[in-house]
């Protein structure tokens, strides 16, 4: 969409801001969940997406680079809150199982959708496939907002140095 535009440094550094912020958001999301434990993610991925557009719009790349790391933590913190939510309770050897059920899923998910954008894309043009893919997105994002496991559901506030279940568990199995 930004090569179109001509936005040639959105182009560049967007889809890589994007995954570095969701690692970074998945990584540090004890500390988020202390200060933000009703953070689903979900916020974020709107704000996210608001961005984007805007900056798309506007021409502008920083809204657009804010954007694509807003839209990145978002899904970082998504991503993680629901896995946790899938895997808590299962002994230890099915929640590596449950794992990666849910990430085979959600990346073959991820993998159809480029695949559909990019095939409306053709008959519509690109910048008009993504700006209503990212419209749905957004709005799912919104709808979502209803269900969406919280990072407070991922930790153990009681214990002092808690650490969240796949990590409790992890760390069981090697003692």
């Amino acid at each position: 969409m930004f090569a179109e535009l001509h936005q040639p440094l959105v182009q560049a550094i967007g889809p890589l801001v994007l995954l570095c912020a969701s690692a970074i958001a998945q990584l540090s999301s004890r500390v988020i969940a202390r200060i933000a434990a009703w953070a689903s993610g979900m916020l974020a991925m709107t704000g996210g997406i608001t961005g984007i557009l805007t900056g798309a719009w506007l021409r502008a790349a920083l809204p657009a680079v804010v954007g694509f790391a807003l839209l990145g933590a978002g899904i970082g913190i998504a991503y993680r809150a629901a896995l946790v939510a899938l895997t808590r309770g299962a002994a230890a050897a099915r929640q590596g199982a449950l794992a990666s059920l849910y990430a085979a899923i959600t990346y073959s998910v991820a993998a159809a959708v480029v695949a559909l954008v990019g095939w409306i894309g053709n008959l519509t043009g690109l910048v008009t496939a993504t700006i209503a893919a990212l419209a749905v997105l957004g709005a799912s994002a919104i709808v979502a907002l209803a269900w969406a496991p919280r990072l407070r559901d991922t930790i153990d506030f009681t214990r002092p140095h808690a650490h969240s279940h796949i990590e409790t568990a992890a760390i069981a199995d090697r003692i």
